[in-house]
């Protein structure tokens, strides 16, 4: 029977995605060329902002937060400093638990560097260990699959992983699909020999609807990944105009903050609303994609609740500050994680 259930779940989840994606992905080219001193007021494209204290007792408190999940009603976050996972009640902000298992032996890690969940268990993926560790939501390992291959970034499909390869080749491209014993099934997107540092942000994102989109570092190109066809398809390219980084341009051997080029960041998908930022001249500029148009501006700072999300929880925008907490609490202060939701 259960055998049957199993079978039954497995046959849905197919069905459920090949409805979803049964055709090719549409490509949509946005055209930025005059976005120079224009501003983007939080309230054009922001329809709730909120604040959660993360609160830490004894064990200490959060140094980086290097990502961050959800797993029902428990936040975990993963700390670049100290190599910890930490899990806080979602509502409260309060620490449930925090475990640190460096190491080489069973579901120990050496540097950890990214997370993800299938809203079961929670995945963390270690770069040098090259493996991914599942843990329940207790934070006890309870299975590691090992990769062939260095891999920066992960998210879980529905029958495996989708990898940001760190050492791309000919026959390895830089998204490399996985299943979940960590077998090869294909590559993606080739590389040229070497990889130009990362900036930082993430290159997987996953939406409520279990859409996964790919931003990889430097590109214009947002891709969708095809469930039903397995294969990641163009979704949004961003043209700049004579503002773009050259196509021939070598990542490696040159700084692309101090010549006169528009440089891609972060990208999140709401619904069917993308929010993607640019640096350029040494400012951070948002362009809201929507049905209702293309907008695009500096958001002005708000010194209470600074607007620079780095992550996607379902379908809330996540970023983080320090600052003071308030009197009635006995902590001097500590990461305030700020949701924010898209219109």
């Amino acid at each position: 029977m259960k055998k049957q259930i199993s079978f039954l779940f497995m046959l849905l989840a197919f069905l459920s995605c090949v409805q979803k994606q049964e055709t090719s992905i549409e490509t949509i080219t946005v055209e930025i060329e005059d976005f120079q001193d224009k501003e983007l007021e939080m309230n054009d494209f922001i329809s709730d902002a909120s604040t959660i204290l993360l609160y830490a007792d004894s064990l200490g408190y959060i140094g980086q937060i290097k990502d961050m999940c959800v797993v029902d009603s428990f936040l975990y976050v993963l700390d670049g400093v100290t190599a910890s996972l930490t899990q806080f009640y979602a509502e409260s902000g309060k620490q449930k638990s925090t475990i640190c298992r460096r190491g080489n032996g069973p579901f120990e890690y050496i540097q950890p560097v990214a997370l993800t969940s299938d809203g079961q268990y929670l995945y963390l993926l270690d770069l040098p260990g090259m493996s991914i560790i599942a843990f329940d939501a207790a934070l006890q390992g309870v299975k590691e699959v090992s990769l062939a291959f260095p891999c920066m970034d992960f998210v879980k499909t529905d029958d495996g992983f989708l990898c940001y390869n760190a050492a791309p080749t000919e026959d390895l491209g830089r998204i490399v699909y996985v299943d979940n014993e960590g077998k090869i099934g294909d590559s993606f997107l080739p590389g040229n020999g070497g990889m130009p540092y990362s900036p930082g942000t993430k290159v997987f994102v996953k939406n409520s609807r279990d859409e996964i989109f790919i931003n990889l570092p430097f590109s214009r190109t947002v891709y969708q990944w095809n469930c039903s066809k397995k294969q990641p398809e163009e979704y949004l390219v961003f043209d700049f105009g004579g503002k773009n980084i050259p196509a021939d341009a070598d990542l490696n051997r040159m700084n692309v903050f101090e010549e006169p080029y528009v440089v891609p960041s972060t990208f999140f998908q709401v619904g069917d609303t993308s929010l993607y930022s640019f640096l350029y001249a040494q400012k951070r500029y948002y362009t809201v994609v929507s049905p209702e148009g293309v907008q695009v501006g500096v958001v002005p700072e708000d010194s209470e609740c600074p607007f620079f999300p780095q992550w996607q929880v379902g379908d809330k925008l996540a970023g983080t500050y320090s600052a003071p907490f308030p009197e009635t609490t006995e902590d001097d202060g500590g990461e305030v994680l700020s949701l924010f939701l898209l219109k």
